[in-house]
């Protein structure tokens, strides 16, 4: 895989993460990301989908495309993006950048205290 097509890879998929069918809004969001070790790509901020098929479709696609996300709760999408962007730099702070190994947040990470339970719970 080259830079170019991994680049189109992400754009494609964030282009699909807008498509999504919307999902009401309940204080929770799903803050999806490029997870590259030491920094991270924001790709899309939706509302976490509750208990139903979408949620675990959303999961399987996330991990498939090898994707992360965060789950918190927030007032709204813009703060549930910037959580999760100050979470992971107090996370990965000491991550250098392209390092032989890193760490990867899994789909579905839950930001403690900030909701009680990930959305396959």
């Amino acid at each position: 895989m080259t830079c170019d097509t991994a680049i189109r890879d992400i754009a494609d998929t964030a282009a699909a993460l807008r498509e999504l069918p919307p999902q009401p809004e309940t204080g929770r969001w799903t803050v999806v990301f490029a997870d590259f070790g030491h920094a991270m790509l924001p790709l899309a901020t939706l509302p976490t989908p509750m208990g139903s098929t979408f949620a675990a479709e959303l999961f399987v696609t996330l991990h498939a495309q090898a994707l992360s996300s965060y789950e918190l709760e927030a007032p709204d999408a813009a703060t549930a993006e910037a959580t999760a962007r100050a979470y992971f730099e107090q996370q990965r702070a000491e991550v250098q950048p392209w390092a032989a190994t890193c760490l990867a947040t899994a789909p579905g990470t839950v930001i403690e205290g900030t909701s009680p339970e990930p959305f396959l719970a």
